[in-house]
């Protein structure tokens, strides 16, 4: 699944909406083993954001699900690459066992030029992802030159050389009403 504008020069953006109950599982790529988001957004056929309880044993309206995709380079389930004046949007999906072999990234890797990317993820279960290079970073998040506002996202159990949980490299996150959990680095 490749998202992107044909034109890089003018400031169009694609959506890609994702119906109830995807599943993109074993995909290898050398960058986003299952999705590459370029100046796009990636939301479920609904774009709304469900109600989901704070406590971390909750299950969150899930229509997306990546599993076991791997990465060659960076970002296991998802790269995003922003380099325009844009909103990329993320929800209700569950990556579980992306791996990234070199750099990181395992669940999601999302680079872009600070406030001119604007990254929102909304109702995201990260777990059991990997940056699997000694000196990988972010197994479950690697954002870099993003303004991102990360929200009701659980990262859980996910591992790297430096940040297992998520790694920030510049840009701007904010992160809200979310559960971090026996990550390791």
């Amino acid at each position: 699944f490749h998202c992107c504008s044909n034109d890089r020069t003018k400031l169009t953006r694609w959506t890609a909406n994702i119906t109830q109950q995807t599943t993109a599982w074993r995909n290898f790529a050398d960058m986003g083993g299952a999705v590459y988001l370029e100046n796009s957004r990636l939301t479920d056929s609904s774009d709304n954001n469900p109600y989901i309880s704070s406590s971390s044993n909750a299950y969150k309206t899930i229509s997306f699900y990546l599993f076991n995709n791997t990465a060659t380079s960076l970002g296991g389930a998802i790269f995003i690459v922003c380099d325009k004046n844009m909103n990329i949007t993320i929800q209700n999906a569950h990556l579980k066992h992306g791996k990234s072999k070199i750099g990181g990234g395992g669940g999601i890797y999302a680079r872009g030029n600070n406030d001119r990317c604007r990254i929102k993820m909304n109702s995201i279960i990260v777990e059991q992802n990997a940056g699997v290079q000694p000196s990988a970073q972010g197994g479950g998040l690697l954002l870099s030159g993003v303004s991102a506002t990360v929200e009701k996202i659980d990262i859980l159990e996910n591992t790297a050389t430096s940040g297992g949980g998520i790694t920030i490299q510049g840009g701007f996150v904010s992160v809200f009403n979310s559960y971090c959990h026996n990550n390791k680095a």
